[in-house]
């Protein structure tokens, strides 16, 4: 249910990051559905190896239980893998990663910018001729 709830909101947001979140979310709902399934599968197949002719109705119970749990887990593995698989396709994890940049002739290259927060020395200062010296730079000897 959580799951489902993020789906919809999710999609009424349609941010990569809500997206990703919803397919995690679906894809560990898809393992939890799948073992589900299996430990339903157990008590069932033991029931009907280990069973009389005329059953208690408690076993018939726990059999209609089980077989309920079977198709509750089946109809979610199938629903949460095909939402997980939508999940991955829509934010573009499947896609080579490498080339996510493209480039236009046509296009204007971003030039760099200067922030306004740097400070420049004052004009009457005499420049160095090493970048790495400074006024104040001493060897020890």
């Amino acid at each position: 249910m959580a799951t489902g709830l993020l789906g919809l909101l999710s999609s009424r947001e349609g941010t990569r990051t809500s997206i990703i979140g919803f397919t995690a979310m679906a894809t560990v709902s898809t393992i939890l559905s799948f073992y589900m399934m299996i430990t339903s599968i157990i008590p069932i197949r033991y029931d009907v190896d280990n069973s009389e002719e005329s059953r208690p109705q408690w076993q018939t119970n726990e059999l209609v239980l089980n077989s309920l749990l079977i198709a509750a887990g089946a109809l979610g593995s199938i629903v949460g893998t095909i939402a997980s698989i939508l999940g991955c396709i829509y934010t573009g994890c499947c896609v080579d990663q490498r080339a996510s940049e493209l480039f236009h002739p046509d296009a204007n290259p971003a030039l760099p910018g200067t922030p306004s927060s740097m400070r420049y020395p004052p004009a009457n200062v005499p420049r160095l001729p090493y970048s790495y010296q400074q006024p104040t730079f001493r060897m020890p000897m």
